[in-house]
């Protein structure tokens, strides 16, 4: 099983970062998440991890590199909902995954 994306969604103060940072992210967490059949539904783009992705909080969190200052998220919103579940909630998009800082978290 595979997560699908429906939304994609970046906060401007992501949208500033280097760009070649912000690519290498966006990339890093849509193979997890795309490849992921599990819970697996936040990432962090840490600045002083190195090496493969790391694993926490019973697999939905995973840890990865990252190239740029300061840490950067992705959040992904109604992954363990239907879509009748999420539509309930008064959701149009399901589900939707969040670029952001974590200083904006």
């Amino acid at each position: 099983m595979t997560t699908k994306l429906s939304t994609i969604v970046a906060t401007p103060a992501f949208l500033h970062l280097d760009p070649e940072a912000a690519a290498d992210f966006r990339d890093r967490a849509l193979a997890l998440l795309t490849a992921s059949g599990s819970a697996l539904d936040f990432i962090v783009g840490d600045p002083l991890t190195t090496g493969d992705p790391s694993f926490e909080d019973d697999g939905s969190t995973a840890r990865v590199p990252f190239a740029g200052t300061q840490r950067v998220y992705a959040k992904l919103d109604g992954g363990d909902l239907t879509p009748a579940e999420w539509a309930a909630n008064g959701h149009p998009e399901y589900p939707v995954l969040t670029f952001l800082l974590a200083s904006e978290y």
